[in-house]
């Protein structure tokens, strides 16, 4: 009898507990969707860096002999160091305009026992004889190749032909990019590659020669206990950076993303459980104050409160079970999508679309501890009354008037419906707050959602339209003296405008603190790269001292006077600079300093590692052919393609900020849509009595329309400043090494926001006055026996 009468009662409200039930699904979709892509990126990390035997430690060096690398084995806590060279390369690859370019690893093909091993995924073995190549999986499948095609290196400003002998992958790119700037995958144009040792020294006439060590430390010894032997014989070798594995590029960006994923699994789901917890709790608060009287009876019929309990917490396990059953579904499906799409960003042999049926049960359970705690909180209090009281009308609260009815201006401008509802919400403090709290959170979603492109358009113009003003970016293979090479560049038909800076990369310490990145040495009447502040003014380069990003110096944790300790591979000992200014940067992390004072920190005189060109477009490409020829230029950079890879990157993200507004415009709906379901029960014989009197249908739902109208503007009101701090926290927690996010909103984001809460208030009014269609009137109206 009583499973009946819960089905009964749930499918007269129905559609307040299908979305109830929703906003529980969606809570645990999330949670099992990213759960589960993080348990199968895990199990593809740790699998392939355990079989590959991936490195504990990373240095970058000038140059360093081969045959010393035994040394290192010889420092207490390093079971091996492994040492090969590193470059990259140009590939000419006739079929498209882009810069394309391959990070060439040398590959000792007499090794069985290395670092960072590479997994042969298709293809044969390299020899010592001909011109054989391995390259990365992406970049193979990405440019159609297949084993034996012929590929083109451009080697010191000479054209070297290669025939592709496999495609690879690596534990050491498993996220592959070139630089911070260049933070997107894009497997068409960059990629890694192996080379026989034995080729690659001929070529680069580096024989016994390498630029980049790996370190295995024995388990249990921390990279701290050994740093400071490996720079101090590092440093005499040109020592450029030094990382243990959780700060190497490609871990670090799959450990932040997979960091990502934890505080998406934990926190999202709690956020949408809780709300939908706290919906079920004020229905069944208020079906039981509705029913005392039918507890009552049933009481006076021989059922005790333990049996009653059961049957009101029937109603909130079974929203539990069907949303942890929905969610759990819609999270195995989802996480497939997500797998794959983190294909498209990682490279791992063994990322599979695998799922455990383990997230599908902990969902239900979770949907069940929130459900079955809010069923119980929601319908104890009645249960202890005894059955007479319980059969009794409940007395009639105490009325005071509200404290807007004081003010006779603001009241007496209300119509009747107007007071009417002012005095339901004054009465109906709890549910009002409720009401007014979802509509906050769904409000500053869609705000924070809709903020999206205003953000994606600041970081481009910011970073493309008022600072880096170049169209195209020479890097030399090494330092150059700056006079020499900008007359040469003049000398290139099509350069109109050269400008020679120093990218000299640098340790920064402060205290227990310290960072890799790079000084940019630009002279104080600067063209192509303005350094701007807060308030888009252009920096004076010309003062004494270091500039550094508003990350990198949140990161060293440091202010502006502070004195800063700076280790650079072209000096021998470490230089002190003091720190003249912060500035925002979205697109990197780096330090700003006067060229003639960094010349003069560091020793350095009239030489440069980098040129800025403004270029004629019509003959771009005819420039480049003519850089890469030189072999002293090593990568060149047009600006017009960082910037698409930018955008393609953004874009690729545009999608979740749908998946934000769908979501808030569900949650919404489903807290006003509760809202005005309960305010129709607790005020059945109120409406239908004004029905009696004459008013219509549309008088009737004025009333609660007014209601709803008037909360949800207090809920813009205050979701203003909230989103403000939402989009603060979103800011602080995706900001990295590589970019962060500008906690900018613009105009049209709270305007949208504003339309989609007036569109979720106004679903639910359809669906609302629907229901006062259907008040039974003289049912309602009988007089309780």
């Amino acid at each position: 009898m009583l499973i009946r009468k819960m089905i009964r009662d749930m499918l007269e409200n129905k559609l307040a507990y299908v979305a109830c039930i929703v906003v529980m699904a969606m809570g645990l979709m999330t949670y099992s969707s990213m759960s589960i892509v993080m348990e199968n990126l895990l199990n593809a990390k740790d699998s392939f860096y355990s079989q590959y035997r991936m490195a504990d430690a990373f240095a970058q060096v000038q140059s360093y002999p081969q045959n010393q690398l035994g040394e290192f084995e010889k420092i207490p806590g390093i079971l091996k160091a492994d040492g090969v060279i590193k470059q990259d390369f140009r590939v000419q690859m006739p079929d498209t305009i882009q810069n394309v370019y391959l990070r060439v690893n040398a590959y000792d093909i007499h090794e069985s026992d290395r670092l960072n091993d590479v997994y042969l995924t298709e293809g044969y073995d390299l020899t010592e004889d001909g011109f054989l190549i391995w390259l990365g999986q992406k970049f193979y499948e990405a440019n159609a190749l297949k084993i034996n095609d012929k590929l083109d290196l451009i080697i010191n400003g000479k054209l070297y032909t290669f025939t592709v002998a496999g495609a690879v992958q690596s534990p050491e790119y498993v996220y592959a990019t070139r630089n911070q700037a260049d933070f997107y995958p894009d497997p068409k144009t960059f990629d890694i590659a192996y080379i026989s040792e034995d080729l690659i020294e001929k070529l680069l006439s580096k024989t016994g020669q390498v630029n980049y060590l790996s370190f295995d430390l024995e388990e249990g010894v921390a990279y701290d206990d050994v740093k400071p032997i490996l720079e101090s014989k590092l440093k005499s070798h040109g020592l450029i950076n030094l990382v243990e594995l959780k700060n190497q590029t490609s871990n670090f960006m799959l450990s932040s993303e997979l960091d990502q994923l934890v505080n998406s699994a934990q926190s999202m789901p709690i956020l949408f459980l809780s709300i939908s917890s706290f919906i079920l709790y004020i229905m069944l608060k208020r079906l039981t104050e509705m029913q005392r009287g039918q507890i009552g009876i049933l009481k006076a019929m021989g059922y005790n409160n333990f049996q009653i309990m059961l049957h009101y917490l029937g109603y909130a396990t079974t929203i539990g079970i069907l949303g942890g059953i929905v969610g759990g579904i819609l999270g195995t499906q989802l996480s497939i999508s997500f797998t794959e799409m983190y294909k498209t960003f990682f490279t791992f042999p063994t990322l599979k679309n695998e799922y455990t049926y383990k997230y599908f049960a902990y969902g239900i359970l979770i949907s069940l501890f929130f459900s079955t705690f809010a069923g119980i909180q929601g319908s104890k209090k009645v249960l202890k009354l005894t059955p007479s009281i319980a059969m009794s009308p409940e007395s009639p609260k105490g009325v005071k008037r509200s404290r807007i009815e004081h003010i006779k201006m603001i009241w007496e401008s209300l119509t009747m419906q107007g007071r009417m509802a002012v005095r339901n919400i004054s009465r109906s403090k709890g549910r009002s707050a409720f009401t007014v709290l979802g509509l906050i959170f769904a409000f500053s979603i869609l705000v924070v959602a809709w903020s999206y492109n205003d953000l994606v358009d600041t970081m481009m113009f910011d970073q493309f339209n008022e600072v880096q003003l170049y169209e195209m970016k020479v890097s030399f293979l090494n330092v150059q003296p700056a006079d020499e090479v900008i007359n040469q560049l003049y000398n290139i038909d099509g350069v109109e405008y050269a400008e020679p800076l120093i990218e000299l990369p640098i340790q920064i310490k402060n205290g227990p603190y310290e960072k890799t990145t790079v000084i940019i040495g630009l002279s104080e009447d600067t063209q192509l790269y303005k350094v701007l502040d807060k308030d888009k003014n252009e920096v004076d380069l010309s003062e004494e001292g270091l500039y550094l990003s508003e990350n990198l110096a949140s990161q060293l944790h440091v202010g502006i006077g502070t004195i800063l300790r700076i280790e650079s591979p072209i000096s021998d000992d470490y230089i002190l600079m003091e720190l003249v200014g912060i500035i925002p940067q979205y697109i990197g992390s780096n330090g700003y300093a006067n060229i003639s004072y960094l010349e003069e920190k560091t020793g350095l005189d009239n030489l440069a590692t980098t040129a800025y060109l403004n270029i004629d477009e019509s003959k771009q490409d005819a420039i480049r052919k003519e850089l890469d020829q030189s072999p002293y230029v090593g990568v060149v950079e047009i600006q017009a393609q960082t910037l698409k890879k930018f955008t393609d990157l953004l874009d690729s993200y545009g999608f979740t900020n749908y998946i934000m507004a769908i979501i808030s415009i569900i949650v919404g709906f489903a807290i006003v849509y509760n809202s005005s379901v309960i305010s129709l029960s607790e005020r059945q014989r109120e409406l239908a009595s004004l029905r009696v009197l004459g008013m219509s249908v549309n008088e009737v739902l004025q009333i609660v329309s007014f209601e709803q109208w008037l909360l949800g503007f207090v809920s813009v009101l205050i979701g203003i400043p909230v989103s403000y701090g939402m989009m603060q926290a979103m800011a602080a927690s995706y900001q990295t090494d590589v970019y962060s996010f500008p906690a900018i909103i613009g105009d049209n984001a709270f305007i949208l926001s504003v339309f989609g809460t007036a569109l979720f208030i106004f679903l639910s009014q359809v669906n609302v006055k629907r229901k006062i269609k259907k008040l039974d009137i003289v049912e309602v109206l009988k007089e309780r026996e």
